[in-house]
């Protein structure tokens, strides 16, 4: 069994490392996570924490749904979605000025 799966291991072994390291470090959550509360405080730091895990809670919800299947298949779909986010990154940009 083992001779099955040896040629494997060195492979096996990088790739682990690799997600171990990207696991580990902070991502830009985190950073800007602590750039809120060391600038506005402890309140304006949870209400971010908060809208980080409803946005991966609705990504979660949305995988375990299949949505990413439905939109690979119905084109349509995936174009309706470019287009709402186009709009919504112009009207964050509007805003911003």
């Amino acid at each position: 069994m083992i001779e099955t799966i040896a040629p494997f291991l060195p492979a096996f072994a990088i790739a682990w490392g690799i997600l171990f390291v990207g696991a580990s470090s902070p991502g830009p959550a985190v950073a800007m996570l602590m750039g809120l509360s060391l600038t506005q405080g402890r309140a304006a730091s949870l209400i971010a924490c908060c809208g980080i895990a409803l946005g991966s809670a609705t990504i979660n919800v949305l995988t375990i749904l299949g949505v990413g299947l439905i939109l690979s298949q119905a084109a349509w779909a995936m174009l309706a979605l470019k287009f709402a986010g186009s709009a919504y990154l112009a009207y964050l940009a509007y805003g911003a000025f």
